[in-house]
Protein backbone atom coordinates (compact mmCIF):
# COMPACT_ATOMS: atom_id res chain seq x y z
CA UNK A 1 0.00 0.00 0.00
CA UNK A 2 1.61 3.27 -0.99
CA UNK A 3 1.61 5.71 1.76
CA UNK A 4 3.13 9.06 2.80
CA UNK A 5 7.03 8.68 2.66
CA UNK A 6 9.12 10.23 5.34
CA UNK A 7 13.13 9.94 4.80
CA UNK A 8 15.22 8.96 7.95
CA UNK A 9 18.95 8.85 8.19
CA UNK A 10 21.07 6.72 10.57
CA UNK A 11 24.36 8.63 11.41
CA UNK A 12 27.64 7.12 13.35
CA UNK A 13 31.23 7.88 13.04
CA UNK A 14 31.07 4.17 11.64
CA UNK A 15 28.91 4.66 8.97
CA UNK A 16 29.77 6.24 5.78
CA UNK A 17 27.00 4.74 4.20
CA UNK A 18 24.85 1.92 3.69
CA UNK A 19 27.43 -1.00 3.16
CA UNK A 20 28.75 -0.15 6.67
CA UNK A 21 25.60 -1.11 8.45
CA UNK A 22 25.62 -4.72 9.03
CA UNK A 23 22.22 -6.61 8.36
CA UNK A 24 21.65 -7.48 12.05
CA UNK A 25 21.70 -3.89 13.50
CA UNK A 26 19.40 -2.58 10.21
CA UNK A 27 16.99 -5.81 11.57
CA UNK A 28 17.37 -4.01 15.32
CA UNK A 29 16.86 -0.58 14.28
CA UNK A 30 13.69 -1.55 11.94
CA UNK A 31 12.31 -3.79 14.46
CA UNK A 32 12.69 -1.22 17.14
CA UNK A 33 10.92 1.61 14.59
CA UNK A 34 8.01 -0.47 13.87
CA UNK A 35 7.51 -1.06 17.28
CA UNK A 36 7.09 2.53 18.04
CA UNK A 37 5.43 3.91 15.32
CA UNK A 38 2.80 0.36 16.00
CA UNK A 39 2.45 1.50 19.69
CA UNK A 40 1.78 5.33 18.28
CA UNK A 41 -0.51 4.16 15.87
CA UNK A 42 -2.22 2.19 18.41
CA UNK A 43 -2.59 4.71 21.25
CA UNK A 44 -4.20 6.85 18.37
CA UNK A 45 -6.64 4.59 18.26
CA UNK A 46 -5.44 2.72 14.87
CA UNK A 47 -6.50 -1.12 15.21
CA UNK A 48 -5.83 -2.55 11.78
CA UNK A 49 -2.18 -3.71 11.16
CA UNK A 50 -0.01 -1.08 10.53
CA UNK A 51 0.97 -0.39 7.08
CA UNK A 52 4.04 0.68 7.11
CA UNK A 53 7.26 -0.36 5.21
CA UNK A 54 10.78 0.51 4.15
CA UNK A 55 10.80 1.50 0.46
CA UNK A 56 14.28 2.70 0.07
CA UNK A 57 18.11 2.77 1.15
CA UNK A 58 20.15 5.07 0.31
CA UNK A 59 23.72 7.02 0.83
CA UNK A 60 24.03 9.92 3.15
CA UNK A 61 25.44 8.15 5.85
CA UNK A 62 21.97 5.48 5.71
CA UNK A 63 19.37 7.06 4.35
CA UNK A 64 16.30 5.10 4.83
CA UNK A 65 12.49 5.68 3.15
CA UNK A 66 9.45 4.50 5.15
CA UNK A 67 6.59 4.53 3.48
CA UNK A 68 2.88 4.86 6.15
CA UNK A 69 0.00 4.16 4.14
CA UNK A 70 -2.41 5.06 7.89
CA UNK A 71 -3.75 8.70 8.42
CA UNK A 72 -2.03 9.47 11.57
CA UNK A 73 -0.49 12.39 12.76
CA UNK A 74 2.77 11.22 12.77
CA UNK A 75 4.94 14.54 12.76
CA UNK A 76 2.53 16.70 15.01
CA UNK A 77 1.83 13.20 17.44
CA UNK A 78 5.28 11.82 17.57
CA UNK A 79 7.96 13.28 15.48
CA UNK A 80 7.48 16.69 16.90
CA UNK A 81 7.73 15.60 20.54
CA UNK A 82 10.13 13.51 20.06
CA UNK A 83 12.71 16.24 18.20
CA UNK A 84 11.79 18.93 20.69
CA UNK A 85 11.94 16.41 24.39
CA UNK A 86 8.60 16.66 24.80
CA UNK A 87 8.20 13.26 26.18
CA UNK A 88 5.07 13.83 28.21
CA UNK A 89 2.92 14.48 24.99
CA UNK A 90 3.91 10.70 23.81
CA UNK A 91 1.45 7.90 25.09
CA UNK A 92 2.97 5.84 27.49
CA UNK A 93 3.64 2.10 25.30
CA UNK A 94 4.97 5.03 22.44
CA UNK A 95 7.43 6.40 25.17
CA UNK A 96 8.63 3.47 26.26
CA UNK A 97 9.52 2.25 22.74
CA UNK A 98 11.27 5.03 22.01
CA UNK A 99 13.51 4.90 25.13
CA UNK A 100 13.95 1.18 23.92
CA UNK A 101 15.48 2.30 20.49
CA UNK A 102 17.23 5.45 21.74
CA UNK A 103 18.51 2.79 24.28
CA UNK A 104 19.84 0.52 21.43
CA UNK A 105 21.17 3.22 19.31
CA UNK A 106 23.38 5.24 22.14
CA UNK A 107 25.14 1.66 22.97
CA UNK A 108 26.55 2.10 19.15
CA UNK A 109 26.51 5.63 19.23
CA UNK A 110 24.39 6.20 16.57
CA UNK A 111 21.38 8.54 15.86
CA UNK A 112 18.79 8.44 13.75
CA UNK A 113 17.49 11.55 12.39
CA UNK A 114 14.45 13.07 10.19
CA UNK A 115 13.82 15.34 7.29
CA UNK A 116 11.30 17.51 7.98
CA UNK A 117 9.89 20.51 6.55
CA UNK A 118 13.65 20.71 4.80
CA UNK A 119 15.56 20.53 8.02
CA UNK A 120 17.40 17.40 9.36
CA UNK A 121 16.97 17.19 13.06
CA UNK A 122 18.06 14.37 15.56
CA UNK A 123 14.74 12.17 16.77
CA UNK A 124 16.59 9.97 18.96
CA UNK A 125 20.05 7.82 19.95
CA UNK A 126 23.56 9.27 21.02
CA UNK A 127 23.38 12.83 19.80
CA UNK A 128 19.24 12.82 21.91
CA UNK A 129 18.70 10.05 23.80
CA UNK A 130 15.08 9.63 25.42
CA UNK A 131 15.57 9.38 29.11
CA UNK A 132 13.81 6.59 30.41
CA UNK A 133 9.94 6.89 31.50
CA UNK A 134 9.00 7.51 35.07
CA UNK A 135 6.86 4.61 36.34
CA UNK A 136 3.22 6.52 36.45
CA UNK A 137 1.99 6.45 39.73
CA UNK A 138 -1.50 4.03 39.22
CA UNK A 139 -4.39 4.18 42.03
CA UNK A 140 -7.73 2.61 41.84
CA UNK A 141 -11.07 4.73 41.72
CA UNK A 142 -15.08 4.63 41.64
CA UNK A 143 -16.09 7.32 39.17
CA UNK A 144 -19.84 8.93 37.92
CA UNK A 145 -20.03 8.89 34.63
CA UNK A 146 -22.66 10.18 32.59
CA UNK A 147 -23.37 9.70 28.67
CA UNK A 148 -24.93 7.93 25.67
CA UNK A 149 -24.76 4.75 25.19
CA UNK A 150 -23.13 4.18 21.67
CA UNK A 151 -22.98 0.13 21.57
CA UNK A 152 -23.99 -2.78 23.62
CA UNK A 153 -23.08 -5.92 24.16
CA UNK A 154 -20.73 -8.22 22.17
CA UNK A 155 -19.12 -11.13 22.62
CA UNK A 156 -17.52 -9.94 25.48
CA UNK A 157 -20.48 -7.72 27.34
CA UNK A 158 -19.81 -3.95 27.57
CA UNK A 159 -21.01 -0.92 27.69
CA UNK A 160 -19.68 1.68 25.16
CA UNK A 161 -20.27 5.36 26.69
CA UNK A 162 -19.70 8.76 24.63
CA UNK A 163 -19.38 11.29 27.48
CA UNK A 164 -18.42 14.94 27.66
CA UNK A 165 -14.62 14.16 28.38
CA UNK A 166 -14.50 11.38 25.87
CA UNK A 167 -15.52 7.81 24.59
CA UNK A 168 -15.36 4.50 27.58
CA UNK A 169 -15.57 1.28 27.08
CA UNK A 170 -16.95 0.02 29.78
CA UNK A 171 -17.03 -4.12 30.83
CA UNK A 172 -20.39 -5.06 32.52
CA UNK A 173 -22.08 -8.15 33.71
CA UNK A 174 -23.94 -9.54 30.62
CA UNK A 175 -27.23 -9.07 32.95
CA UNK A 176 -26.55 -5.62 33.17
CA UNK A 177 -26.17 -5.14 29.51
CA UNK A 178 -29.49 -7.19 28.86
CA UNK A 179 -31.40 -4.81 31.61
CA UNK A 180 -29.71 -2.10 29.53
CA UNK A 181 -31.30 -3.62 26.17
CA UNK A 182 -34.72 -4.28 27.16
CA UNK A 183 -35.14 -0.65 28.51
CA UNK A 184 -33.67 0.86 25.24
CA UNK A 185 -31.17 2.61 26.26
CA UNK A 186 -29.03 2.87 23.10
CA UNK A 187 -28.88 6.07 22.09
CA UNK A 188 -30.02 7.40 25.52
CA UNK A 189 -28.14 8.97 28.08
CA UNK A 190 -27.57 7.17 30.93
CA UNK A 191 -25.40 7.61 33.98
CA UNK A 192 -23.48 4.99 35.72
CA UNK A 193 -20.51 4.56 38.41
CA UNK A 194 -17.47 2.34 37.45
CA UNK A 195 -14.15 1.49 38.94
CA UNK A 196 -10.79 2.89 36.83
CA UNK A 197 -7.49 2.43 37.27
CA UNK A 198 -5.96 6.20 37.16
CA UNK A 199 -2.38 6.57 36.37
CA UNK A 200 -0.75 9.76 36.87
CA UNK A 201 1.54 11.66 33.80
CA UNK A 202 2.68 14.78 33.32
CA UNK A 203 -0.56 16.80 32.05
CA UNK A 204 -2.93 14.62 34.31
CA UNK A 205 -4.74 11.34 35.30
CA UNK A 206 -5.20 9.07 32.33
CA UNK A 207 -7.48 6.03 32.66
CA UNK A 208 -5.78 2.75 32.37
CA UNK A 209 -7.54 -0.04 30.53
CA UNK A 210 -11.47 -0.43 30.83
CA UNK A 211 -13.42 0.71 33.24
CA UNK A 212 -15.81 -2.02 35.43
CA UNK A 213 -19.45 -1.14 35.74
CA UNK A 214 -20.99 -1.48 38.74
CA UNK A 215 -23.91 0.24 39.05
CA UNK A 216 -26.50 1.46 36.36
CA UNK A 217 -27.73 5.06 38.27
CA UNK A 218 -31.31 6.13 38.26
CA UNK A 219 -30.83 8.92 35.39
CA UNK A 220 -33.13 11.33 33.22
CA UNK A 221 -31.77 14.37 30.94
CA UNK A 222 -32.85 17.41 32.30
CA UNK A 223 -35.83 18.59 29.91
CA UNK A 224 -35.23 22.87 29.57
CA UNK A 225 -39.67 22.89 29.27
CA UNK A 226 -40.01 21.22 32.28
CA UNK A 227 -37.80 23.03 33.94
CA UNK A 228 -38.71 25.91 32.68
CA UNK A 229 -42.68 24.84 33.72
CA UNK A 230 -40.97 24.66 37.61
CA UNK A 231 -39.06 27.81 38.01
CA UNK A 232 -42.12 29.82 36.60
CA UNK A 233 -43.98 28.03 39.57
CA UNK A 234 -41.72 29.42 41.81
CA UNK A 235 -40.47 33.14 40.42
CA UNK A 236 -44.30 33.88 38.98
CA UNK A 237 -44.71 36.53 36.09
CA UNK A 238 -40.56 36.77 35.35
CA UNK A 239 -40.63 34.02 33.03
CA UNK A 240 -43.83 33.70 31.27
CA UNK A 241 -44.13 33.80 27.47
CA UNK A 242 -40.26 32.83 27.69
CA UNK A 243 -39.53 30.15 24.89
CA UNK A 244 -37.05 27.41 26.91
CA UNK A 245 -35.14 25.75 24.13
CA UNK A 246 -34.28 29.47 22.40
CA UNK A 247 -33.43 30.84 26.25
CA UNK A 248 -30.98 27.69 26.52
CA UNK A 249 -29.95 28.46 23.17
CA UNK A 250 -28.96 32.07 23.78
CA UNK A 251 -27.19 31.64 27.09
CA UNK A 252 -25.31 28.75 25.30
CA UNK A 253 -24.12 30.74 22.58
Amino acid sequence: MKGKVYRLYLEGQDLLGPEDLPLKDLAVLLEGLGGLLEAFALEQGYEEPLPASLVGVREGSVALEVSVGAVLPLEEGLFRPLEEGQYHLLGPKTREKAYLLSKELVKEDRTLKLERAGKVKPLLGAAHPVPAPTPPLVVEDVLTLYGEVIRLGGVEPKVDLRTPQGEYHIRAQREDVKALEEENALYREIGVRVRVRLAWEEGGWKVLGHPELLEVLPYRPGDPQEAFIGLARLVGEALRGLDPEEHVRRLRG
